[in-house]
C-alpha cells in the first residue's frame, strides 16, 4: 500500500480559517469563543430534536422551517428567505 507524507503548516491553516471569518483559539483558553461554541452545540442539538419531531412525530413543516431559518440566521448572520 503506498503512503504519502504531508506537512501541514498550522499557522497557514489558522490564517486561512480566520480570513474566512472563523475564530481559532487554544483548547484550554477561556474566552467568548468557547461560550459561542457551547451555544452552537446546544443549538445544533435543539435543531436535531426539532428534526426528529418533524420527521417522526408529525411536527408541522412550517414550524420546522422556522426552526431551521432561526438556526442559520443566528449562526451565519444571514437572513434565510
Amino acid at each position: 500500500m503506498p503512503y504519502i507524507n504531508v506537512e501541514v503548516d498550522l499557522e497557514n491553516v489558522i490564517y486561512e480559517l480566520e480570513s474566512r471569518g472563523y475564530s481559532v483559539c487554544d483548547p484550554g483558553t477561556e474566552s467568548a469563543n468557547v461560550e459561542t461554541i457551547k451555544d452552537m452545540e446546544d443549538d445544533i442539538y435543539n435543531l436535531y430534536q426539532d428534526f426528529i419531531c418533524w420527521k417522526d412525530l408529525g411536527m408541522k413543516d412550517s414550524t420546522f422551517e422556522i426552526a431551521i431559518k432561526r438556526f442559520f440566521e443566528k449562526h451565519t448572520d444571514k437572513i434565510v428567505a
